[in-house]
């Protein structure tokens, strides 16, 4: 991704098609300006056809390997219990009538909060857009919450670090890396989605039945355009290519097939049911249902809890 261009929103003529463009053949290209798509594809008109275009990009996505990341109803967070640590320790000393967004970067940077690469002009980057991201953020609220600013800064920086440095290690001369979203999202993770199309991601947002109100206005549509279907649905499953599952299921096969061989000395506890468990958990491991010998051994067991008596008192003693 470019450090030096700056990244706009720009519209799409057919953006199924057009996300795909090269970064150089897009309007407004130049050598000061980075040109994104970032959409919000609302409703349906037919479902059978929405749910085929769904398959058809996230198919050609995916061809573009690790330049494309995709979110179902939510943004994976990944625990990072130092980092949470660190800025617990720093957060004590930022104050509500003082809060400066840049004072408060500025602190989080020399703690080294931003140290992603040993690039620093990767780092300076991130700090510049997130730091926008969150006066965006903090403008559009009413009351000023430095619990959820801080929330969302962590949450920011663990996405980044998760999703967005990765990138910088590929090849985006030509084309620019890809986020797709499917379905609920949380006001934080479209921030991060903002974030995202800011640093030069293309940035498509789906949902068949609500639009997003977390920016209160967007008349001029500085962050995203939207693209409007006349029908409301339920949110679909998201409808995954067939071919991707195949090809899914035999990488799974393969590397089942190539690492046999740890599972040398391993077996597998399955727990299942009784009909009668006093009798049942007398009877061989071969004989009970669910038992595997080879390769991998999957061993059924019992493991109940019995609590109270039965009706007869003298009975439940003698079992």
């Amino acid at each position: 991704m470019s450090l030096e261009k700056k990244a706009v929103i720009i519209q799409a003529k057919e953006l199924f098609e057009d996300i795909f463009l090269p970064i150089t053949e897009r309007p407004k290209y130049d050598k000061n300006t980075l040109p994104v798509y970032f959409y919000r594809y609302i409703g349906v008109e037919d479902e059978g056809r929405y749910l085929n275009e769904i398959r058809y990009i996230d198919n050609k996505l995916s061809s573009l390997n690790g330049l494309y990341r995709r979110f179902v109803n939510e943004i994976p967070l990944a625990q990072n219990s130092s980092l949470v640590q660190k800025m617990n320790e720093i957060w004590g000393f930022v104050k509500a009538e003082s809060f400066q967004t840049e004072d408060v970067f500025n602190i989080l940077s020399k703690a080294n909060l931003f140290s992603f690469t040993n690039k620093d002009e990767i780092n300076s980057k991130v700090k510049e857009v997130m730091s926008e991201v969150i006066s965006l953020y903090i403008d559009n609220q009413d009351v000023l919450n430095l619990s959820k600013v801080k929330t969302l800064i962590l949450k920011l920086l663990i996405w980044t670090n998760s999703y967005i440095i990765p990138f910088f290690n590929m090849n985006t001369d030509r084309y620019n890396p890809k986020i797709l979203h499917y379905g609920k999202i949380s006001e934080h993770e479209f921030y991060f989605l903002i974030f995202a199309s800011r640093m030069g991601c293309d940035v498509l947002f789906i949902n068949s039945e609500n639009d997003i109100d977390y920016i209160k206005s967007d008349t001029k549509f500085e962050y995203s355009f939207v693209l409007l279907r006349s029908k409301r649905i339920s949110q679909p499953s998201f409808p995954e290519s067939r071919e991707i599952n195949r090809v899914n299921r035999n990488e799974q096969r393969e590397a089942i097939s190539e690492n046999l061989n740890i599972f040398e000395n391993v077996m597998v506890c399955k727990s299942i049911k009784a009909k009668n468990i006093f009798e049942d958990m007398l009877t061989s491991v071969k004989s009970r249902t669910g038992y595997i010998e080879r390769p991998i051994p999957v061993v059924p067991i019992y493991f109940y809890a019995v609590h109270g008596i039965g009706g007869d008192l003298s009975e439940d003693i003698d079992i």
